[in-house]
C-alpha cells in the first residue's frame, strides 16, 4: 500500500525523481534543437533511463505535470508516445513507476486538477484521447500529492538566485522585464508555473530564440535543485544530456543521513556499472526486458543488491578525488574516468577482494595511474588483452559466486539472455 504522499513514501522506500521526461526539459524547449529530435529515439531513450533507475531505487517519481503540460507538439508527441505505451503503463500498475500531482490528496482529483491547469496554455495539444487515457490511468494506480497546495508555493525563493545569471545575457531592461514577469506571475498565482510563465517569456523574447532558451535552462535546473532540497528523504538524479554541476545531498541510507553525489546515482553511471559487471553485450539488452521481468527480478536478492549498491555510493561520496571530479557538469560524459572509478573503487566494495574479476580491474586501474596516459601504452595493451581473455573465459564462473550481491545480477544476466528466472522472496 502506498502511503498518502511523497514525504511519507520516501521514509521507508528509496525513491527518485526522473524529470528528464518532463515539459520542462530544456531540450524539448528549444526552438534550435527540436526539428533534430527523434520521436521514437526519445522513447527508447527514456525507457533505459527509468529501467535502469528501477535497478537502483524502489520507485521512479513522475510529477503528472511533467506528462501534462507540455507547450509544442514534439513535446507533446515524445511523452505521449511514453505515458501511452504498454511498458510504461506495466510499469505504473505495478506500482514501480508512482505518479505524484498537487492540488489534491486523492487520485482522480490530482490528475483532474492536473488536466485544469494544463489546458490553461496550449489545450489544443492536450487532445481527449490522451486526456481519457491519463484518467484512467489514475482509475488504475494510486497517484499521491507532491504538495498539497496548488503548486510550489516556495519555488520563487529557489529560482530567484539562478535568474541572476539571465543578466550576463541580456540588456538591463530585458532582465528587469523577466524578473518582473517571475514576481508578476508568483503574486498572482501563488507560484511559479509553467502554463503560467512560459507564455509570458515568449511574449517578452519574440525574437530571441537566446533568451528564451536561457530561461527554460535556468527554470530546470532550479526545479531539479527544489525537488532535491525540498524533499530531504527523495533522490533528484540529473543526466549526462542535462549537463547541469551536480551536488552533494544529505540523504537518509539505511537509517543514517550521508552526503551523496547527486551525479553517481544517474542512469548513466549505473549502466556503466552494468557493462563492468555484465559486459557490454548483455547490458546493451537491457531495455528489450519485458516489464514483467523486470518486476519480478526486483525481489529479495534485488534489495540486498541495492542496499550495498547505496551503502557504496555513499561511501565513495566521500572520496576527494570522486568529489572533486563528480561535482562537474561534464562528469557523466567521461565514461573513462567513470570506469575507472567503478574498477577502483565500487567493484571492491560490493564483491570483495576474492573477486578474480575485481582484482584484475583493480591491477588494471593501478598499472593505468603507474604508466600515465596508458590506453597508447604496449605494456598497457599487452595487459589489457591478457585481462579481457581471463575475465572472459571466468565470467560465468564469477556472475552469482563470491557475494550477496552476485546473487541478483546473475539473475539479471539469465533475464538478458531470455533464460528462466530462480526467484526468491
Amino acid at each position: 500500500m502506498i502511503d498518502d504522499d511523497v514525504n511519507a513514501l520516501s521514509k521507508y522506500k528509496r525513491c527518485v525523481f526522473y524529470n528528464d521526461l518532463s515539459h520542462m526539459n530544456p531540450r524539448y524547449l528549444s526552438a534550435s534543437s527540436l526539428s533534430s529530435i527523434c520521436v521514437e529515439d526519445e522513447a527508447e531513450y527514456h525507457k533505459k533511463n527509468i529501467y535502469l533507475l528501477l535497478l537502483q531505487f524502489d520507485n521512479v517519481l513522475l510529477c503528472t505535470d511533467n506528462i501534462l503540460s507540455f507547450s509544442n507538439s514534439k513535446q507533446a508527441n515524445i511523452i505521449k508516445n511514453i505515458v501511452s505505451s504498454p511498458w510504461f503503463n506495466r510499469l505504473v500498475s505495478g506500482g514501480a513507476i508512482v505518479l505524484c500531482g498537487m492540488g489534491a490528496s486523492r487520485s482522480r482529483d490530482l490528475i483532474q486538477n492536473q488536466i485544469d491547469y494544463s489546458t490553461i496554455y496550449r489545450p489544443d495539444l492536450k487532445d481527449s484521447k490522451y486526456i481519457t487515457h491519463c484518467k484512467a490511468i489514475a482509475n488504475n494506480c494510486t497517484i499521491i500529492p507532491r504538495e498539497y497546495e496548488d503548486g510550489e508555493t516556495d519555488f520563487i525563493d529557489v529560482i530567484t538566485p539562478y535568474l541572476m545569471e539571465f543578466s550576463d545575457i541580456c540588456r538591463g531592461d530585458e532582465f528587469k522585464e523577466a524578473i518582473d514577469a517571475v514576481i508578476d506571475v508568483n503574486s498572482k498565482v501563488g507560484y511559479i508555473g509553467t502554463m503560467d510563465i512560459y507564455p509570458k517569456i515568449k511574449s517578452l523574447f519574440p525574437h530571441s530564440l537566446q533568451h528564451e532558451d536561457a530561461f527554460y535552462g535556468i527554470f530546470y535546473k532550479s526545479f531539479q535543485e527544489y525537488t532535491n532540497k525540498i524533499y530531504t528523504d527523495t533522490y533528484t538524479v540529473n543526466t549526462a544530456r542535462a549537463k547541469l554541476v551536480s551536488g552533494v545531498s544529505p540523504k537518509r541510507i539505511g537509517g543514517e543521513v550521508s552526503s551523496i553525489v547527486n551525479s553517481l546515482l544517474s542512469p548513466e553511471f549505473f549502466e556503466i556499472y552494468l557493462e563492468k559487471r555484465l559486459g557490454k553485450d548483455l547490458a546493451s539488452r537491457f531495455t528489450g526486458i519485458d516489464p514483467e521481468q523486470l518486476l519480478m527480478i526486483r525481489n529479495g536478492d534485488w534489495k540486498v543488491f541495492t542496499t550495498e549498491y547505496h551503502k557504496c555510493i555513499s561511501a565513495i561520496s566521500k572520496d576527494r578525488y570522486i568529489n572533486s571530479v563528480a561535482l562537474t557538469s561534464d562528469f557523466l560524459h567521461d565514461k573513462e574516468n567513470i570506469s575507472r572509478i567503478i574498477e577502483m573503487s565500487m567493484s571492491n566494495m560490493l564483491d570483495g577482494t576474492y573477486d578474480i574479476e575485481n582484482y584484475v580491474a583493480t591491477l588494471s586501474g593501478v598499472i593505468s595511474y603507474s604508466f600515465g596516459s596508458v590506453p597508447l601504452s604496449p605494456i598497457f595493451k599487452i595487459f589489457n588483452k591478457a585481462k579481457n581473455n581471463f575475465i572472459n573465459l571466468s565470467r560465468d564462473i564469477m556472475i552469482g559466486r563470491g557475494s550477496e550481491t552476485k546473487m541478483f545480477l546473475r539473475k539479471l544476466a539469465c533475464a538478458l539472455n531470455g533464460k528462466h528466472l530462480i526467484l526468491s522472496i
